[in-house]
């Protein structure tokens, strides 16, 4: 009898032991993961923009582009707030350099065409390139319309607007020289305008995406420098994938 007692004892113990176990692993509330906030779709996303374009070339004036000598390159940061599934709102905030190659190394900014450098007083025998250069803070607000589904970017396209505030103004010579041989000089100079504005699309899939960027002012009244560029840019996300 003392030994029915026992094993019935450990009977009921082993089974209550079986039900805490069960309510502990199996029985707790289930994580809402609907409620994330920060990802490539989610509500917020934060990453680093690297973008590079070259402007279309222009041969019409002599201060005209060169393409693929006529460079922007960008570093920035974009954030994106998820306001419905398919529409999204980007802000970007980016520090650029600019770099135009003239199609007529002649055109010396500020002056004019020269047909005999030596005009300037600088020694030059010839000009091979002539460059203006400048550098910049973008702000560039955009919307997004996104054309895929899931916790990834997938493909979209944004349109927006963009202006930039720019500094470090200069033209760059590099010729020969009658005393030194080949010369890279480079003079600062002032604008007419600080400021750029215009308008730009993006097409892109997860972390790639090529643009077009149309600006609507010229900074010089005496040079004309190509508006259009198109360009590539590759995004690292904060926020994971």
């Amino acid at each position: 009898m003392k030994s029915l007692k026992i094993l019935l004892l450990l009977a009921f113990s082993i089974t209550g032991i079986q039900t805490t176990f069960s309510q502990v692993i199996f029985n707790k509330t289930p994580v809402d993961y609907s409620e994330k906030n920060y990802g490539p779709n989610m509500r917020h996303h934060l990453a680093f923009v690297i973008s590079s374009q070259s402007y279309i070339d222009d041969d019409k004036t002599p201060s005209g582009t060169k393409y693929g000598k006529s460079l922007e390159l960008s570093l920035g940061l974009r954030y994106k707030v998820k306001l419905t599934n398919i529409l999204h709102f980007n802000t970007q905030l980016s520090y650029i350099s600019s770099s135009f190659r003239f199609t007529d190394a002649h055109y010396i900014p500020g002056v004019g065409y020269l047909d005999n450098p030596n005009v300037l007083n600088s020694g030059f025998s010839s000009i091979d390139e002539t460059y203006v250069k400048y550098q910049g803070m973008e702000l560039a607000p955009s919307l997004r319309f996104r054309l895929s589904k899931g916790n990834n970017i997938g493909w979209f396209i944004d349109v927006g607007g963009f202006g930039q505030w720019t500094f470090a103004h200069k033209y760059q010579l590099i010729g020969d020289h009658v005393m030194y041989g080949e010369v890279d000089m480079t003079s600062s100079f002032d604008p007419d305008e600080y400021f750029n504005y215009g308008y730009f699309g993006r097409v892109g899939w997860n972390i790639v995406s090529l643009y077009f960027k149309h600006r609507l002012n010229q900074q010089y009244n005496n040079l004309y420098l190509q508006p259009y560029a198109v360009g590539i840019e590759l995004m690292l996300n904060f926020n994971g994938q």
